[in-house]
């Protein structure tokens, strides 16, 4: 089973494009790194997150050299396939299937960083060979939240959990262990 999570900051996108190289972003509200003015970002790449995500901490920083050399693959789904392809609902933003991350068409900027990070550190398990049923237990999830826990506080993003431990209670109550 993929691994996926919700979404949780503001900001839209508009239209996203297969994240290949040259993909484009539309996007109407910036999220939080980029500052809280009125400006537009628009035409995000899968460079602009590469950036973005390279060298704010040590994991996203291996993260992006990772798809750089196109060792994990990023794919943009619009909202219908990635629902019926997935079985998940419209609060996940992204999921990881082994060495690939997809990505929801109209995921908000703010919330999709943080899930690139928290899907491409499962994705980082597979060159560990730590299988899908492994990164789907605690063991798995308390990385990949904790990476992406370090990444929002890093870009100033909102966290998805206030205290180290409401990360924990949620990971004991949602996954196996």
């Amino acid at each position: 089973m993929a691994a996926g999570i919700g979404n949780t900051a503001g900001g839209v996108v508009k239209k996203v494009k297969n994240l290949g190289d040259g993909a484009r972003w539309n996007v109407t509200v910036p999220p939080p790194s980029f500052g809280n003015n009125a400006r537009k970002i628009e035409n995000i790449t899968k460079d602009d997150i590469l950036n973005l995500i390279d060298g704010l901490t040590e994991k996203p920083t291996e993260i992006a050299g990772k798809i750089r050399e196109k060792k994990i693959g990023i794919s943009i789904l619009s909202d219908g396939l990635f629902e019926k392809w997935t079985g998940m609902d419209s609060s996940t933003v992204a999921l990881q299937v082994k060495k690939q991350i997809y990505l929801r068409k109209n995921s908000d900027p703010a919330s999709l960083f943080g899930s690139v990070v928290h899907e491409a550190t499962h994705a980082l398990h597979y060159f560990n060979d730590m299988t899908e049923d492994m990164t789907g237990r605690w063991s798995g999830q308390i990385g990949a939240y904790t990476e992406e826990r370090l990444f929002q506080i890093a870009a100033g993003l909102p966290v998805d959990f206030e205290t180290l431990e409401d990360m924990l209670v949620h990971i004991w109550m949602k996954y196996e262990r």
